[in-house]
């Protein structure tokens, strides 16, 4: 009578966690699918630049693994989202609004996002990266790198940030916090990489990307000269990096 008033306890608990179970994921599944009529789409910032394809499960493929804190409705809101990146859960809040049937979402309180309509065309490229690149698809062409501190960042090429590290081929690799895609190529001195145009490298002379990309002026360590299209050329740490980067950087 006992070993069977405790498989009836058991059975029961078991019965319990796996209704809650199935309560939570269904809830989870209902947050995403409130969140994707919301802010679901492509979106891009002002510039062309750091896109967002949002799906009811992923940002830029990072993994959504919940939406929560509603407030509001389709048209203008706010929720608050949960990310499953390589780091771990990170948080991320993301507002909606729609001001003369155009709509626009903000994430983090500081990146503006609007319907997306052409994506900038890009004037350089790095072994066949390119500025916006998403990390998923990064991932993908060359595997995974050394994440590097602020601070070891800064060792190999003066800036302050953390970074992915190819030693490899001598290049450093930066992301949007909230996009997820590439903000800055940087080519190091005595890389085995180039610039895919130019085939310059920071071991070349400034003369050099004077002549092929036909600037007007003369090129000295310290200058950023712009690219067009949103995109722009750092020489500040040169000789150590030459850097790609979003102009919105400089």
């Amino acid at each position: 009578m006992r070993h069977f008033i405790t498989l009836a306890v058991l059975v029961l608990v078991a019965g319990f966690f796996t209704t809650a179970f199935a309560n939570t994921a269904f809830k989870e599944t209902e947050n995403l699918d409130r969140m994707y009529d919301c802010i679901g789409g492509t979106w891009i910032d002002q510039n062309g630049h750091r896109p967002v394809e949002i799906t009811n499960s992923a940002l830029n493929g990072v993994r959504i693994a919940d939406a929560e804190n509603f407030v509001g409705d389709a048209a203008t809101g706010s929720a608050t989202l949960t990310l499953a990146d390589l780091s771990g859960t990170k948080f991320m809040n993301v507002y909606w609004a729609t001001v003369s049937g155009r709509k626009t979402i903000r994430l983090n309180d500081s990146l503006v996002l609007a319907p997306m309509r052409a994506a900038a065309s890009h004037t350089e490229t790095v072994g066949g990266l390119y500025l916006d690149m998403k990390m998923t698809d990064l991932l993908a062409k060359y595997g995974a790198a050394r994440n590097l501190t602020p601070a070891e960042t800064q060792e190999r090429c003066g800036l302050l940030v953390g970074s992915w590290y190819y030693q490899d081929i001598g290049l450093i690799v930066t992301f949007d916090p909230c996009t997820y895609t590439i903000d800055r190529l940087i080519v190091l001195e005595d890389s085995d990489t180039a610039f895919d145009r130019s085939m310059l490298n920071a071991s070349s002379d400034l003369d050099k990307y004077v002549g092929i990309y036909g600037w007007k002026n003369k090129l000295k360590s310290g200058d950023v000269v712009s690219m067009g299209s949103g995109e722009s050329m750092s020489f500040k740490y040169y000789p150590a990096a030459v850097i790609l980067q979003l102009s919105t950087l400089d």
